[in-house]
């Protein structure tokens, strides 16, 4: 009798390297097939492969073989086999779908330059669509900083007229009021002027007299 035990990586390597142990000791007249899963991680501890191992060397007259699966890295493989396990296939009857499934890659890679192709197109029109957009929406832009620009320069001179004019306006009443201090002081001088004329001829006069 053959049985067929299995070693895994990763965290579950010290619990199936028991098991295996255990099996051995318990089926003395079966020989063994171990198969080496490194899907987990590597079969490996301390440094040492399966082969190096103590479980090994004290169980290895009773192996029979030791199979080293490959680390698949495809993130596929797993669905793979879940698909061919669902499909309840053997190993050789999906392989000999390959044939068939070479040939849907095929139509479907075709498909796929078809659909690029076609996308390309699409861009390379989309791409002049949005270029004539983009430079609507520059021209347009342009026009509204000019609209704006030319309300800002009128807006800017019309405060300024109404500046100037109201300084103007305030010059001129300070002028008048510069004016018409300016007469009553001379009102006042000739005022002055006249009283003190009048004094001088009464002072001459009393002389005379």
């Amino acid at each position: 009798m053959v049985v067929h035990t299995i070693v895994t990586g990763g965290q579950a390597l010290v619990d199936t390297l028991h098991g295996a142990a255990q099996l051995v000791k318990q089926l003395e007249d079966a020989r063994f097939v171990v198969w080496l899963n490194p899907f987990w991680g590597p079969v490996a501890l301390d440094g040492k492969t399966f082969e190096q191992m103590k479980v090994y060397q004290d169980i290895k007259k009773r192996i029979e073989t030791v199979v080293n699966l490959p680390a698949f890295t495809d993130e596929l493989f797993p669905q793979d086999i879940a698909s061919m396990l669902n499909s309840r296939l053997t190993f050789k009857e999906r392989v000999s779908q390959k044939e068939l499934l070479e040939q849907n890659a095929a139509q479907q890679q075709k498909l796929l330059s078809e659909f690029q192709a076609a996308l390309g197109k699409s861009q390379t029109a989309w791409s002049e669509q949005a270029k004539a957009l983009a430079q609507q929406s520059l021209n347009a832009g342009l026009q509204a900083a000019q609209n704006s620009t030319a309300l800002l320069l009128e807006e800017a001179a019309r405060v300024n007229r109404a500046a100037v004019r109201q300084a103007f306006e305030e010059g001129v009443v300070r002028m008048e009021q510069a004016l018409a201090v300016g007469r009553r002081i001379a009102w006042l001088s000739l005022a002055a002027s006249l009283v003190a004329l009048i004094a001088v001829c009464a002072i001459f006069m009393h002389v005379i007299h």
